[in-house]
Parts: C-alpha cells; structure tokens; sequence
C-alpha cells in the first residue's frame, strides 16, 4: 500500500528537483518564494479590490517584487 507521502510529496519533489536543474540558478528557492508572493498579491487585489485575476497581472507583481527585492 503506498502511502500518501508517496503519493503527493516525492512527485512534487521530483519535479521541483528536475524544475531547479533546468533553472540553475543559485537562488531558486527564493524564486519560488517570489512566485507564491505574486500570487498572493493578485489574490489579495481580488479579493480586497475587486481587480480580476489575470496571468498579466500576476506577472507584473512578480516583476515589481524582483525589482525591490534584487
């Protein structure tokens, strides 16, 4: 029987390993922690602003964040 940690976390892992050995970069953690930061953001001006959620919008938080952050 496998367990569920078989099931959903070594995948995930797999492809976040295979995603960091295509990106090689030295900082891709803190890449990945950007991305869920724009999300968030575009989520929260949804939500609280009424703004619609798009992947332009998404991107454009993404930028502005990389942009204070390096």
């Amino acid at each position: 029987m496998m367990t569920l940690f078989a099931i959903y976390v070594l995948p995930i892992n797999i492809a976040l390993e295979a995603f960091k050995a295509n990106l090689r970069v030295s900082f891709f953690m803190e890449l990945i922690i950007l991305v869920a930061w724009s999300i968030w953001l575009t989520r929260n001006s949804f939500i609280f602003r009424g703004v619609t959620p798009t992947m332009n919008s998404c991107l454009v938080n993404f930028v502005e964040v990389c942009r204070s952050v390096f």
